[in-house]
């Protein structure tokens, strides 16, 4: 049988398993040429590719199954924070009006502003917001915002 000369690029580790087998780079391209022209090879070959992509896929479901695991119990735990923190507020006053006071020294420190401009700004009435969820009237809150401006 004649045989004709090819050139061909092949991945390193292809290259060292060729090498360090007793077989020569013709054998392996001679093997490769027969396993695509024999059907049985052809056919054992795509069953065993397909398996492992099988085994791939399979893989990467449990591991988004994991991460989806995580992700609803970082919601679970949102909730649980944001219910004891809600109640937390509902049963210490001081509590939200500090969280509300805070919240508005902050839109203002972002705005630039004094803290009694920051509705300017925003455009709604935030410090009317946080009176209401604190329970006083808009009023009492800017007093308590300037009393705490100045100490």
């Amino acid at each position: 049988m004649k045989k004709i000369l090819i050139s061909a690029k092949c991945l390193p580790i292809s290259r060292r398993i060729i090498r360090n087998s007793k077989y020569t780079y013709g054998d392996a391209v001679d093997y490769f040429a027969k396993a695509i022209t024999n059907k049985r090879i052809w056919i054992q070959n795509e069953i065993k590719i397909t398996e492992n992509r099988i085994r791939a896929l399979e893989a990467k479901i449990e591991e988004n199954r994991i991460k989806i695991k995580a992700r609803e119990e970082y919601i679970e735990y949102l909730k649980l924070k944001s219910l004891h923190k809600s109640q937390e507020e509902e049963n210490d006053p001081d509590i939200a009006l500090n969280n509300a006071i805070t919240s508005i020294k902050h839109i203002a420190d972002t705005f630039n502003c004094s803290p009694l401009e920051i509705d300017q700004f925003t455009g709604e009435d935030t410090i009317g917001f946080h009176a209401k969820r604190c329970g006083l009237s808009r009023a009492m809150l800017e007093n308590l915002i300037l009393e705490r401006e100045i100490t």
